[in-house]
């Protein structure tokens, strides 16, 4: 088994995830985290939002998202997603 530097399995990680079609993102402060966040909840739930004729959620409803996830442990936090 051949030894490589973290950087390399990063490269590595990453250029496979895009030749499965993930998107790679540059997050360089919370609001781009905030924002992308946003839109992979609504990549998930585009189902949802399509039955309510939308493909978005409203800015009061992502800031409920944000106020419901942020209590607890980073553990309790994945349960609820």
């Amino acid at each position: 088994m051949a030894i490589q530097s973290e950087a390399a399995l990063e490269a590595g990680l990453i250029a496979t995830l895009q030749q499965m079609d993930y998107e790679y993102v540059q997050i360089a402060e919370e609001k781009n985290l905030q924002a992308n966040f946003k839109r992979q909840l609504e990549i998930h739930n585009r189902k949802r939002l399509a039955e309510h004729g939308r493909t978005e959620f409203t800015d009061e409803e992502f800031d409920k998202i944000l106020i419901y996830l942020e209590g607890g442990t980073r553990f309790e936090k994945a349960k609820k997603l």
